[in-house]
């Protein structure tokens, strides 16, 4: 009595579908290569006959790959791998649900959540092979860039910026595709400023991955206008506003008032105000107030 597992290779050539399979085992001796379905030389066996299903299965891929590996983050890796099977089409699984057919198979814009094995099988029909696996690695590569613009009045200097995050490395160019790097860093400033100007910026990892470059502009805006008008006196009771209004232009008065407009009333002194756009321009008046005399009787309206 007893229990034995008994494993067997299928023959390449075999048929698919059932096929009879005949078990024989002896008490005294392994049965012989023509035994198992002939006489044997034991007193005491068993034969039992069973049915085999025989289904196709294709061979596992060969030559599964990522190129570049490592990649850096947000590029394209390519998977490739060989179907030893005529027919056969490669299925890929990976991290983050990824599932795609065919060789070559493209993955753009790749994120650090897509690192990981990627099993390549081989599908002919409903039937699949085993799997191979290749490891895709990512370099993490700098921030996408955010540019500052920055407009200043002529003659002024503009200060160019980007979000530049340590230990990444910032290169500025004059043109999308020179390979002159003008300057380095997080910011760089242009003196002087007479003209509209652009000047590109990308980052780079110390790893070599780098960002596209990004465009950034400075610009020459017109200067504010400010003007209060001449020292003058106003009538007591009379509200007066000092008006000093510019487009996108920020304000602070002398008041502390930060509105484009304050109103007088009754409040004589040396007024000022201070308007920044582009550029910071000011300007200053002396406002008196002018009392009505008082007349027993008399009443002013």
């Amino acid at each position: 009595n007893g229990s034995a597992n008994i494993p067997f290779v299928t023959p390449q050539n075999a048929s698919l579908g059932l096929t009879r399979m005949r078990v024989r085992g002896a008490d005294d001796s392994q049965p012989g290569n023509g035994q198992p379905c002939n006489a044997s030389n034991s007193t005491f066996g068993e034969a039992e006959d069973y049915f085999v299903e025989i289904k196709f299965k294709p061979l596992p891929p060969t030559n599964v790959a990522a190129s570049p590996n490592p990649v850096c983050e947000r590029d394209t890796v390519t998977l490739t791998a060989t179907a030893n099977n005529a027919g056969g089409i490669i299925v890929w699984d990976g991290p983050a649900g990824y599932r795609q057919t065919g060789s070559p198979a493209k993955i753009n814009g790749i994120t650090a959540a897509q690192a990981g094995a990627y099993l390549a099988r081989v599908a002919i029909g409903a039937d699949t092979s085993e799997g191979a696996t290749v490891t895709v690695a990512i370099t993490p590569a700098p921030p996408l860039l955010i540019p500052e613009h920055d407009t200043v009045c002529l003659g002024n200097t503009a200060e160019l910026r980007v979000n530049a995050v340590s230990p990444h490395i910032y290169e500025w160019y004059a043109t999308p595709t020179s390979n002159t790097v003008l300057a380095t860093g997080g910011s760089v400033t242009i003196p002087s400023l007479t003209e509209d100007s652009i000047l590109y910026v990308r980052g780079r990892s110390p790893q070599g991955c780098t960002t596209s470059r990004e465009l950034i502009r400075a610009a020459v805006g017109p200067e504010p206008i400010v003007e209060l008008g001449v020292d003058t006196a106003i009538c007591a009771n009379m509200p007066y506003t000092l008006d000093a209004y510019n487009e996108h232009g920020s304000y602070i008065w002398s008041n502390g008032a930060t509105t484009p407009s304050i109103v007088i009333n009754d409040n004589p002194g040396k007024y000022w105000v201070r308007v920044d756009r582009y550029c910071v321009r000011s300007d200053t008046v002396m406002i008196g107030v002018d009392y009505l005399p008082d007349a027993d009787g008399i009443h002013y309206i």
